[in-house]
């Protein structure tokens, strides 16, 4: 509703209107405290073995360079 609608109405209309902003609101607040908690969730920081249970073997493993050279093994075709 913009202006000219809100003067054109009668006082009991307003409460009206301003009850059913309450009611929007306070729906929107609780809606947006719900996704507030989800989104903490997702805010802590990932498990790794320096601050959780998670065993040495599940972190995160140092990259390695290629090897260059030549491949083990018998040579190919004998």
């Amino acid at each position: 509703m913009n202006g000219d609608e809100l003067e054109r109405l009668s006082p009991e209309e307003l409460l009206g209107v301003i009850r059913r902003q309450q009611a929007e609101l306070a729906e929107r607040d609780a809606t947006i405290r719900a996704l507030e908690a989800e989104l903490a969730q997702f805010r802590r920081p990932a498990k790794t073995p320096e601050n959780s249970s998670v065993p040495p073997s599940r972190g995160q493993q140092a990259n390695r360079t290629q090897r260059r050279g030549r491949k083990r093994g018998p040579k190919r075709g004998h």
